[in-house]
């Protein structure tokens, strides 16, 4: 099993990257599905993110939603 950048992973680092291969699987899943307000808040932050005035590692919960774009 090879890692990029680590010849030799321990047992831990091998965990981490299957749990966050499993958490990655769910989200997506969960996006495609359309379950829950993950892709509602998803959008928001993208729309912010456009305008450059995204707020970075806070919570999506609880961040304002986006103004359409003005035309």
């Amino acid at each position: 099993m090879g890692f990029p950048g680590i010849l030799d992973p321990t047992a831990n680092q091998v965990d981490l990257a299957a749990r966050g291969a499993a958490w990655g699987d769910a989200v997506g899943e969960a996006l495609v599905a359309d379950l829950g307000p993950l892709e509602a808040l998803v959008t928001d932050f993208l729309f912010v993110a456009a305008y450059g005035t995204a707020e970075y590692e806070v919570p999506l919960l609880g961040l304002p939603t986006h103004d359409a774009f003005q035309v």
